[in-house]
C-alpha cells in the first residue's frame, strides 16, 4: 500500500494569513503545508481521503489522473470544500463512489445543496455515487476495510 500526505497543513493552512510567527515566517519548504488530504494506492486502485479545500492544488502537484474513490471523514469545511474539484475526473470517467457515514452524509447534503437538488446546470455538478459508511464496513468494490 502507498500512503501519499496531499496536505498536512492545520485547517486554516500553513502559514497561516496574517500570522507573525516563527513557522509561518519560516522559508523551509516543509512550512508551507496544504490543509488535510491523503491518497491511498492499493491493489490497483487509488483512493482519496478526504477533499481538502485545497485539493485542486494538491491533485495537480501529485499529478492525480484518476480516483476509484473518495472517503471523507467528517465534514468540516477544510475536509470537503474541494469535492466541487472531483469534476474534471468525473467529465473523463464519469461518476465516483463517495464513502461517508450517515452524519457526514446528512452533512455533504445540506452543504453541496446544489448537487442534490440542483436548480442550475450550468458548468456541470460532481457525479457522486453515494455510499454508507458503517463501523467495519468491507469495501470489497475497492478491497479495502474501512473502521469508523
Amino acid at each position: 500500500m502507498k500512503l501519499t500526505f496531499l496536505g498536512t497543513g492545520t485547517s486554516t493552512g500553513v502559514p497561516s494569513i496574517g500570522c507573525d510567527c516563527e513557522t509561518c515566517l519560516s522559508d523551509n519548504p516543509k512550512d508551507k503545508r496544504l490543509r488535510v488530504s491523503i491518497l491511498l494506492e492499493h491493489g490497483g486502485k487509488t483512493i482519496l481521503v478526504d477533499t481538502s479545500i485545497d485539493f485542486r492544488q494538491q491533485a495537480l502537484r501529485a499529478n492525480i489522473k484518476h480516483l476509484d474513490a473518495v472517503l471523507i471523514t467528517h465534514c468540516h469545511v477544510d475536509h470537503v470544500f474541494g469535492l466541487d474539484d472531483i469534476r474534471p475526473l468525473n467529465f473523463r470517467y464519469g461518476a465516483m463512489g463517495i464513502y461517508a457515514d450517515e452524519i457526514a452524509w446528512t452533512d455533504l447534503r445540506r452543504i453541496f445543496q446544489y448537487i442534490f437538488e440542483p436548480t442550475h446546470f450550468g458548468g456541470g455538478l460532481p457525479q457522486l455515487i453515494p455510499h454508507i459508511v458503517t463501523k467495519h464496513r468491507d469495501l470489497s468494490e475497492l478491497e479495502m476495510r474501512v473502521s469508523a
